[in-house]
């Protein structure tokens, strides 16, 4: 980790190194998400836990974070969990068969309803309207590739 980092980023490095627990001005060997879930595992609370369900959305692994997600935080109707997550479990419940219960806000599932209806109808044609409204969201960021939509650009 440390070898490919340029001076600031090494600080970087050794403070998330500290967060997971481990030594810093190590080389992490093996694969990253392997090692932040047994990090995750040793301190379940705080950044370490986020370190590892992000970790899992950037690698658009939904199953494997909708299967984790209720081991760090509590997932019902009457809990908040952050943004970011209730959009890819809304992802996760409309891509996946026969999902795990989720229970994300209704705005959140009603904001997807219109990303998807406006991806329909504008997605090729209008990019940048999506972009504008979606580029926030997770979807967007889970979509993008498989969809080729650029933003728009600003002078």
């Amino acid at each position: 980790l440390q070898d490919t980092c340029g001076p600031h980023r090494r600080a970087l490095a050794d403070t998330i190194l500290k967060d997971l627990g481990l030594r810093t001005g190590i080389a992490l060997k093996g694969n990253i998400i392997e090692i932040l879930r047994k990090a995750a595992e040793r301190r379940p609370h705080g950044m370490t836990r986020d370190y590892y369900l992000c970790g899992l959305l950037l690698n658009r692994d939904l199953e494997r974070f909708a299967h984790e997600l209720p081991r760090y935080y509590v997932v019902s109707d009457s809990t908040r969990i952050p943004t970011h997550y209730a959009e890819a479990l809304v992802l996760y419940d409309r891509t996946y068969p026969q999902p795990q219960p989720v229970y994300p806000e209704a705005s959140t599932t009603a904001d997807y309803r219109d990303f998807r209806e406006m991806l329909t109808q504008n997605g090729q044609s209008a990019p940048g309207l999506v972009w504008e409204k979606y580029h926030n969201k997770y979807w967007w960021f889970y979509y993008r590739p498989t969809l080729h939509l650029q933003p728009k650009t600003k002078p």
